[in-house]
């Protein structure tokens, strides 16, 4: 687990510093990514959401969710955004084998091909945990790991993040949300025109 959260640490400096490299001519730049779903009851809101406000997303998937929802995987297709893979069942890969953890990625990524989304290179651990090994047994596989600059801390069901997300630090983000709960649906309809208005502008990996 040290391990793990210490990789977690050196990904996310790491993702700080490519997105600076990568907007460095630009101002301010948003990449808006969301966990956990395909949701039956909140995704196709928040795809409402973004469409209102001609945004582009990544949304990092569970393998179980992508069965259960598969209508709306297309949607999120046919919306155009992104889609990266999420482990099959959200599991912490440190509580598990070095064989679990490979079905739990292969698994994932199958479902999502299976519906006709091929090439998705995008992989974010449950929880951001994952050590050396995983992270080179995905980039041997050419797989990208994927984690977040600024978590929004939209799990902690408090409106009160939303204030922590109008003053964002510094001018490129990889923003973390959970389509999976009404306060994120809420916290989108707030900081989004917001954001626009600060001069943010959206990218999509």
């Amino acid at each position: 687990m040290i391990f793990a959260r210490l990789t977690r640490k050196l990904l996310t400096f790491w993702c700080a510093i490519v997105l600076y490299f990568r907007e460095f001519r630009q101002h301010k730049t948003l990449y808006l990514t969301f966990d956990d779903g395909p949701n039956i009851t909140y995704t196709e809101t928040v795809l409402d959401i973004l469409a209102q406000h001609h945004i582009k997303a990544t949304f990092f998937l569970i393998g179980k969710e992508v069965i259960e929802n598969e209508p709306i995987v297309s949607k999120i297709i046919a919306a155009g955004h992104m889609i990266g893979f999420h482990s099959y069942s959200h599991r912490s890969f440190p509580l598990m084998s070095r064989a679990e953890r490979r079905s739990e990625i292969q698994h994932c990524l199958q479902l999502i091909e299976e519906m006709r989304y091929s090439g998705t290179k995008m992989f974010r651990p449950p929880f951001g945990l994952l050590d050396f090994i995983d992270l080179l047994y995905l980039s041997r596989h050419g797989f990208k790991t994927i984690l977040w600059t600024f978590d929004s801390r939209d799990y902690l069901h408090d409106m009160s993040i939303e204030s922590r997300l109008l003053k964002l630090p510094g001018k490129h983000h990889v923003v973390l949300f959970h389509d999976d709960s009404q306060l994120t649906c809420d916290i989108l309809h707030k900081v989004l025109p917001e954001w626009i208005r600060q001069g943010y502008k959206f990218g999509n990996f």
